[in-house]
């Protein structure tokens, strides 16, 4: 039983991560253009429902935990149709409504420190997350309470 619910942790803190360092770098190139190191997609597990329903009593905000899962997946749609478009060289994608997703979703994921500073800076970025300077309160404890399951 705890094998699994580090299993299912393991999975669900992976998801959070990785799709959050994938809308760290649309957020960065959507505030400096010459970024240029952003996803074409971003997967998630599919059974990410049952993995979080697994979990559910070690994690102190569940519904913050689902409404990221949520929103994540939501800029997972929106980047799978954009890359669609593109591939089909079709100038029907609104890049104006893909930013304003991106905008709202980081607000909520992402520090105020991260969101106001200066994304000239990034040229390539390669790295995972600094829990502490860039991902909003709440996202901090759903990373933390993973970690102390995973470990």
């Amino acid at each position: 039983m705890e094998s699994e619910l580090r299993v299912n942790s393991l999975v669900v803190y992976y998801d959070l991560v990785t799709g959050s360092t994938d809308l760290k770098k649309l957020y960065i190139n959507c505030k400096n253009k010459e970024f240029k190191n952003i996803p074409s997609r971003m997967f998630f597990s599919k059974e990410w429902i049952n993995n979080v329903a697994k979990i559910y009593s070690n994690i102190r905000d569940t519904e913050s935990l689902y409404k990221l899962y949520t929103d994540l997946e939501i800029v997972s749609e929106e980047l799978k149709i954009k890359s669609e478009l593109m591939i089909h060289n079709s100038s029907d994608f609104d890049y104006d409504r893909f930013e304003k997703i991106i905008y709202k979703i980081s607000n909520r994921i992402f520090s105020k420190t991260f969101i106001d500073s200066n994304m000239n800076k990034y040229n390539n970025i390669d790295e995972v997350f600094n829990v502490d300077e860039e991902l909003h309160s709440d996202f901090k404890k759903i990373i933390t309470d993973l970690k102390s399951i995973i470990h």
